[in-house]
């Protein structure tokens, strides 16, 4: 799948299948892809023409390595999607794309070209800027922890990972609260945190507010501090002087 304004180069086609040919139990297939003037999905090692599905979604939980772009970055073998209808389930949209590679490679491994085969254009308009103001890749962040981590890692890998991706969120709703923001915002996280059966209310952001305080005002105190650097070399220089004369 194409996605519009998004391209695939000429041997993008070939040099997917050539992989996913040469390695039966490889069931998705990425290479390097251009988002703008940056090139993404880096971080496996050269060749790792096939790697653990399990594996590849561990690097994203503990190590924050996302690998699956978009439906434009990946070649998908067809007997995968032919085996459901729907392939994709909306109720995870506009994510419905990295759910399913989360369940395919529960089973299946994961292919890699090192090659730069597919441009994702940017676009302050487009459907992932909105997304990014309504926080809804901080609340799909969360939630892959949430409904996927428990298939991919140990007990103490997802309860570690699962404290950490609870701190980082909540922290940013509660960065939020004190900017303020509209209705529909609090809705979208109060109706996805309830499927993941967790409560958004001011006693819960109540207990991270006083935190974001704090890392807001020490925020303050270094960019003040940094803003005014000669009044360290001034104190210096005047204990400087002093030993001098002493």
């Amino acid at each position: 799948m194409v996605q519009a304004d998004d391209w695939v180069f000429p041997d993008c086609v070939g040099k997917m299948v050539e992989i996913a040919e040469a390695h039966p139990r490889v069931g998705i297939v990425a290479a390097y892809q251009l988002e703008g003037a940056c090139v993404a999905l880096d971080g496996l090692p050269f060749p790792s023409a096939e790697t653990s599905g399990r594996e590849v979604c561990k690097l994203f939980f503990l190590k924050h390595m996302y690998m699956f772009g978009t439906p434009t970055s990946l070649l998908l073998r067809s007997e995968l999607i032919q085996q459901d209808a729907p392939f994709y389930d909306e109720k995870y949209a506009p994510f419905e794309d990295a759910d399913i590679c989360f369940r395919l490679l529960q089973t299946w491994n994961f292919g890699f070209v090192h090659q730069v085969l597919t441009y994702s254009r940017l676009d302050d308009e487009s459907i992932l800027a909105r997304s990014r103001a309504r926080g809804l890749l901080n609340l799909y962040r969360f939630s892959a922890v949430v409904e996927h981590g428990p298939s991919f890692l140990t007990v103490e890998e997802y309860k570690r990972c699962l404290k950490d991706a609870e701190r980082e969120y909540f922290l940013y709703l509660a960065r939020c609260a004190l900017r303020g923001r509209d209705r529909e915002f609090w809705q979208v996280h109060r109706e996805g945190l309830g499927s993941l059966n967790y409560v958004l209310d001011w006693w819960t952001l109540g207990k991270w507010i006083p935190r974001a305080l704090l890392e807001k005002s020490w925020e303050a105190f270094w960019r003040k501090w940094d803003g005014n650097p000669s009044s360290l070399r001034q104190s210096g220089s005047k204990s400087h002087r002093g030993d001098t004369q002493a």
